[in-house]
């Protein structure tokens, strides 16, 4: 069997950021590298996050009145645009929390919970 190919698109916590803004979590505990061993055959992972943008203080602040609330919306809004185009959908929060000390990232402890909830998807999916 043809390993899988996953693709990993995302942000500061595909990354691997710490919450604490120390940097990134140890090699061994990034949940893309969790979830490789815990698929326990060698797919090819591609890691893929966006370079630094430029912000300023005043940038930071435009756009995000209400961001909360709106980005409570996402999951649903996510899900239903999956079904219609007929493509796997995983929600991240149904198995970690985001630190409180940043209120945005997954700490260490966390990265455990998205790479075996993301296996379960995977091995779900028909080759």
């Amino acid at each position: 069997m043809e390993p899988k190919s996953i693709l990993c698109f995302g942000d500061s916590n595909t990354w691997g950021m710490a919450p604490d803004g120390s940097g990134r979590l140890p090699f061994e505990t990034r949940w893309p590298n969790l979830l490789q061993q815990i698929l326990n055959q060698p797919p090819m992972i591609v890691l893929v996050t966006p370079g630094v943008i430029q912000t300023t203080p005043q940038s930071l602040a435009w756009g995000f009145k209400g961001a909360t609330e709106k980005s409570l919306l996402l999951p649903s809004l996510y899900r239903n645009l999956a079904e219609q185009e007929s493509v796997f959908f995983f929600d991240i929060q149904t198995v970690a929390e985001t630190s409180p000390l940043d209120g945005v990232h997954f700490g260490g402890d966390q990265q455990h919970s998205i790479a075996a909830g993301l296996a379960d998807l995977i091995t779900a999916i028909p080759s």
